[in-house]
């Protein structure tokens, strides 16, 4: 789904993008875990969204998981991680704007 992602210009296009990864930093991509520090360091309210049907499915549920503070994980009924990204994101826009009325004063 990634491959088809980004090799259609319709749906990743931006003017800005070399749509090129930058091999020189590959290892620290590796290296790197956002699971780590997340009970110390996220303490504002976390809303994490992610699709049902999404293989990155189990990173939400696992940042959810480990935030201390106040939390929730909505769930785009049969979204995938790449369908967030353009086709899905209407699904998800009633529960941001809920979300940022409520937290952001």
């Amino acid at each position: 789904e990634a491959s088809e992602y980004y090799r259609l210009p319709n749906r990743w296009l931006h003017a800005n993008s070399t749509n090129r990864l930058v091999f020189t930093s590959i290892d620290k991509l590796y290296a790197f875990s956002a699971f780590d520090r997340v009970g110390t360091l996220l303490t504002q309210p976390l809303l994490m969204i992610a699709g049902s049907d999404a293989e990155s499915l189990w990173h939400s549920q696992r940042g959810v998981k480990l935030a201390k503070g106040k939390k929730e994980l909505f769930v785009v009924k049969g979204g995938t991680h790449m369908s967030l990204y353009d086709r899905d994101v209407v699904k998800a826009m009633p529960k941001l704007n809920e979300f940022f009325n409520k937290e952001l004063k």
